[in-house]
C-alpha cells in the first residue's frame, strides 16, 4: 500500500509542476522572471518546474497573489487557473483582464 501512495505522490507533483509551467509559458516569462517573483533563485524554480521539487505552500499563496491564480488549480487541477475573488498585489507588467480575454477566445 505504501508503493500506491508513493507513486501518486510523484505523480501529483509532476502534475503540479506541468500546471506551473503552463503558467509561466502563458504569462510569458521566463524561468528567472518566476525566480524573482518567488524570491528564489532560477535553479530553485526550474527544480520546481522539472519536477524535482514540490512547490511549497508559500510560493503558491505568492503565486496566487501575484497573479490571482487559484491555489486549488495550481495544487489539485479543479477549476479556473485565475481566480476573480483573489486580490492581485500587482499587475503593471500584465494585464489580469486581457489575459481572461485571451484565456476566453
Amino acid at each position: 500500500m505504501e508503493a500506491i501512495k508513493s507513486s501518486q505522490s510523484k505523480y501529483q507533483k509532476r502534475l503540479r509542476s506541468a500546471r506551473l509551467k503552463e503558467l509561466r509559458h502563458l504569462l510569458k516569462f521566463t524561468q528567472k522572471d518566476m525566480a524573482k517573483i518567488l524570491n528564489i533563485t532560477q535553479v530553485g524554480y526550474f527544480r520546481m518546474e522539472n519536477g524535482d521539487n514540490d512547490i511549497t505552500v508559500d510560493k503558491v499563496y505568492s503565486l496566487s497573489k501575484e497573479f490571482g491564480l487559484s491555489p486549488t488549480w495550481l495544487i489539485c487541477g479543479i477549476g479556473c487557473m485565475f481566480d476573480p475573488k483573489i486580490k492581485m498585489q500587482k499587475s503593471k507588467e500584465w494585464k489580469h483582464d486581457e489575459l481572461n480575454h485571451d484565456l476566453a477566445v
